[in-house]
């Protein structure tokens, strides 16, 4: 955030993730529902008009589709079981891009049909640009500029796989933009991700592991 700004998007990935690392330090989790309240509370009251920024907007709304129905998901199709990599791209993708659906065809009025193909070959890689980018401001100049070239060929690739998914003529379906209407998404979005925690019995209150001393004792919910 010091390096590139405070922008919407990477504010409230900042209070996102600045909120979680206080609470692990203390050996506590946030519930997904009170760390998005604390998150876009403090975004308001850091700047007021935040909340109408398109950026901040489509950015809160697809974490919440990770932390919310995302869970759901996995819980839904296998159970305790945790789904392999590319599985698990893939749920989280669908979440997230179900979330931000209304609001993007508010925007925008398109919708992506190939926005999971997408992330499936980008994402995975996301993780490394930005070490890589970190770790090249740390290295000397040689280094640096070795890690920096490495990194571009990656960024490439990813530039590369967008554009190429741009160009297929039926990649979107196209809607009047600004339609009230489309905001109305939402009501079968959050009855979808309700029917769900209903039948999967998804708990979101975290429970921290037992330790040493717990470990044959009671299990102590946050």
């Amino acid at each position: 955030m010091s390096v590139a700004g405070l922008g919407p998007s990477l504010l409230r990935a900042g209070l996102v993730s600045g909120l979680s690392l206080f609470a692990w330090y203390f050996g506590r989790k946030f519930h997904p529902g009170r760390l998005l309240v604390y998150a876009a509370a403090m975004s308001a009251i850091t700047a007021p008009t935040i909340v109408i920024n398109l950026a901040w907007q489509l950015s809160f709304v697809s974490y919440a589709g990770i932390m919310f129905l995302s869970p759901l998901l996995q819980d839904f199709f296998y159970g305790r079981k945790r789904p392999n990599y590319l599985v698990g791209i893939i749920l989280v993708t669908f979440a997230a891009q179900l979330y931000c659906l209304p609001v993007s065809l508010y925007y925008f009025g398109q919708l992506s049909i190939v926005g999971v193909i997408g992330n499936i070959f980008v994402t995975p890689l996301i993780s490394t640009t930005m070490f890589l980018s970190l770790f090249a401001c740390v290295l000397p100049r040689i280094l640096a500029a070795a890690v920096a070239w490495l990194d571009g060929g990656i960024l490439s690739y990813q530039i590369a796989v967008i554009g190429q998914l741009s160009t297929i003529k039926w990649a979107t379906i196209s809607i009047v933009p600004k339609s009230p209407t489309s905001l109305l998404l939402y009501f079968p979005i959050f009855v979808i991700t309700l029917i769900l925690w209903r039948v999967t019995k998804h708990s979101y209150r975290p429970t921290p592991a037992l330790d040493n001393r717990q470990k044959y004792g009671k299990i102590y919910a946050c």
